[in-house]
């Protein structure tokens, strides 16, 4: 997939039934940052991204079951998709921004003096989409699904 907002859209909550010991998902991160509940495995990683019943719902990994019971209880109770899309939407910010994690990482390879980069201060990105540059002044209208054209 080129541009994971698109799926991510159309999409009220982001299912990640892996098993692997792969770190801390990616695809998580993402799906959280757009605004989606979460559903993911107690492995290694993955549990990392997810505050049980807060932002979203952990199953042991490789248990089917436990997966369709997570996936009919968002459908049981739509409610749940609400708070854990609000939930899990702090949690991106708080863990996973990139200007908070690249000013930890410059802090503690001593470059203090760094100066942290404001919304205001950053350069307009510029991004095609359907041939046409389009210009977005606002990061979190940018990163919203909203900007994007299918």
């Amino acid at each position: 997939v080129d541009d994971v907002r698109i799926p991510l859209k159309k999409s009220s909550v982001f299912v990640l039934p892996s098993y692997y010991r792969e770190g801390v998902p990616r695809s998580t991160q993402e799906a959280m940052a757009m605004g989606r509940a979460v559903i993911t495995t107690s492995g290694p990683g993955c549990k990392e991204t997810v505050v049980h019943q807060k932002n979203g719902l952990l199953i042991p990994p490789h248990d089917p079951h436990a997966l369709l019971n997570a996936m009919k209880a968002y459908i049981d109770h739509p409610g749940w998709i609400v708070q854990h899309v609000a939930a899990g939407y702090q949690l991106a910010l708080q863990r996973y921004d990139v200007k908070k994690i690249n000013q930890n990482i410059m802090q503690r390879m001593g470059l203090h003096s760094v100066p942290e980069i404001s919304d205001k201060q950053s350069v307009p990105q510029t991004k095609r989409v359907t041939g046409v540059a389009k210009t977005a002044r606002d990061p979190a209208k940018q990163a919203s699904a909203e900007y994007i054209d299918e």
